[in-house]
């Protein structure tokens, strides 16, 4: 949704206070819940605990280990985290605290708040980075998966 709406310049990402916001928490839960799962996956036991083990393997050291570190904690995580740190810096430092409690934005030599001339790219490459780990997060789910053998 924010991606589409940062594509059409439209208004609705900066009036969206939630929308911005979780930016900051889900990245942070998902690697919370990827740790988790890993953790649950390694430790199964029974007769499908050594594939469960070879497939976590596979992905933090192994054949898709690369494609996990890069493209889903890097690209799909950290990145937009980043990012979203960065944006909520400009926003903070853009607005200032009148003595009243009310918040006056800064504005910029053309008067424009220098909350709207932020870069709509650097937003559009952290949407970009969410969707790109959250498809590596599914592919690697399926192509790491050690096949069991029943029998």
């Amino acid at each position: 949704v924010l991606l589409v709406a940062h594509i059409m310049k439209s208004a609705e990402p900066k009036t969206v206070c939630f929308l911005k916001k979780t930016g900051l928490v889900f990245p942070v839960l998902e690697a919370i819940l990827l740790a988790v799962l890993l953790m649950v996956t390694a430790s199964t036991g029974g007769s499908a605990g050594a594939a469960a083990s070879a497939s976590v393997a596979s992905l933090i050291g192994g054949s898709y280990a690369i494609a996990f570190w890069v493209g889903l904690v890097i690209v799909g995580l950290v990145v937009p985290f980043c990012i979203e740190v960065m944006r909520m810096m400009q926003v903070k430092k853009a607005s200032a605290i009148k003595p009243d409690g009310s918040i006056e934005a800064s504005s910029s030599a053309k008067g424009h708040s220098v909350v709207e001339t932020e870069s709509v790219g650097i937003a559009i490459v952290g949407e970009v980075g969410v969707l790109i780990g959250g498809f590596m997060l599914r592919y690697l789910i399926i192509m790491a998966a050690v096949p069991l053998a029943f029998g």
